[in-house]
């Protein structure tokens, strides 16, 4: 009774389901506190997709890049830690990914990265 009750009044971003808890995160907002906190939470979801998503949301490139090499073999993460070290997506400040890009051992990542972020190639050769 307590798991059906559970499941009945929690939060859909705890649900059981990956599915449901997918479609939940898409509609949580970072700027609101408590919204913030479930995103949070789902950085460490069991579902990798989940937690690639949660990062996104939060815009957490130092997450995204501590995590990523758990996630090597998955393309969705290789794609989002090259957009955002390169800089297509997200906010993160030029200074603060080149110090992640340093950190980063992959050279699959190093070429995309390269390829893609004309800014740190620039920075790097001056």
């Amino acid at each position: 009774m307590h798991g059906l009750l559970r499941r009945l009044f929690a939060p859909r971003w705890q649900h059981p389901d990956p599915e449901v808890r997918r479609q939940a995160l898409q509609r949580l907002n970072p700027e609101q506190a408590e919204q913030r906190q479930a995103l949070q939470s789902l950085t460490q979801d069991s579902d990798s997709q989940i937690r690639l998503a949660a990062l996104l949301a939060l815009d957490d490139c130092v997450g995204l890049v501590n995590a990523y090499p758990h996630h090597q073999q998955e393309e969705t993460w290789f794609n989002a830690v090259c957009q955002r070290l390169s800089g297509r997506e997200g906010h993160t400040d030029l200074n603060q990914r080149q110090t992640l890009v340093e950190q980063i051992e992959e050279p699959r990542v190093l070429s995309a990265v390269a390829f893609q972020g004309t800014t740190l190639i620039y920075v790097w050769s001056h």
